[in-house]
């Protein structure tokens, strides 16, 4: 799995790209998708990118179809995540194969403020919001720099992209055994992390951190009540991650799933879980 991008959703995307700012990631407005929504961008060198969603008129009506309504209405934060295949349709025949019902191919489009038209292909596995537990995938039909580049205010900042997804489940061994069948991946280590209240289980050498909670209280718990299974947390991955609290003024250093981490400031992010992870 190679991660395309990791979206946040909320209903303004004025105060969202001030909130990146304020971290030392400023966004790029990247265009509108539809008559609904628009969105900004902070790409990596690896070519993976944060997405900023939200309706164009934070005041005005969302259609009850609109992907990620009620997460942009409630500025939930990490809502979906995405990986790159190199055609949606063998994708869809795959997962097919194993039995899993798949949406797709469907075309995507987003107009970018010098008027290019940006198209794509998508696809994801049914129930649910796309990309909300399993991740949607993409295929571009137009070159993938229309879609993104780095950031020019990151490049020498030791991050890399995004390295690693957080996803908050109800049924760890449930969701264990999704992502074995879909992905073929191995039994993941498993790590009881009391500084989340969580048990996780990180699959090496993939994006995938899966997190269920230790007990009702905390983030991690409510995060589950009220939006079910999906993100709970990005992590970018870094070259040294001391160097980077210093330069992105981090807090909170701590292991979790076995590996360093430190979060960018709650107080800054209202809440909406971005971290930095050692690689």
């Amino acid at each position: 799995m190679t991660v395309d991008h990791a979206t946040y959703c909320a209903n303004d995307l004025a105060i969202l790209q001030a909130k990146f700012r304020e971290l030392g990631l400023p966004p790029r407005y990247g265009g509108t998708h539809s008559s609904v929504t628009h969105m900004a961008l902070i790409g990596f060198r690896d070519g993976s990118y944060l997405e900023l969603v939200a309706p164009q008129d934070p005041q005005g009506p969302i259609p009850p179809e609109q992907r990620w309504r009620e997460l942009m209405l409630d500025d939930a934060g990490p809502c979906a995540w995405t990986v790159r295949v190199p055609e949606v349709a063998a994708e869809v025949k795959r997962l097919a194969a194993l039995n899993l019902k798949v949406a797709g191919p469907l075309p995507g489009s987003r107009k970018k403020p010098d008027g290019t038209v940006v198209l794509w292909e998508t696809g994801f596995v049914l129930p649910g919001d796309p990309g909300s537990m399993l991740p949607f995938f993409i295929s571009d039909q137009t070159p993938r720099s229309w879609r993104t580049t780095p950031a020019k205010d990151l490049i020498g900042s030791g991050l890399s992209g995004i390295s690693k997804v957080v996803i908050a489940v109800k049924d760890l061994e449930h969701s264990i055994a999704l992502f074995r069948l879909t992905y073929g991946l191995p039994a993941p280590e498993m790590y009881k992390d009391e500084t989340i209240s969580a048990r996780t289980a990180c699959f090496e050498g993939s994006p995938v951190i899966l997190a269920t909670p230790l007990d009702a209280t905390g983030w991690l718990s409510e995060r589950i009540a009220k939006y079910g299974d999906r993100p709970g947390a990005f992590l970018l991955g870094t070259d040294n991650l001391d160097d980077s609290a210093k330069t992105f003024a981090l807090v909170s250093p701590m292991r979790l799933a076995g590996k360093s981490i430190a979060w960018f400031s709650p107080s800054v992010q209202g809440g909406m879980r971005l971290g930095v992870i050692e690689e």
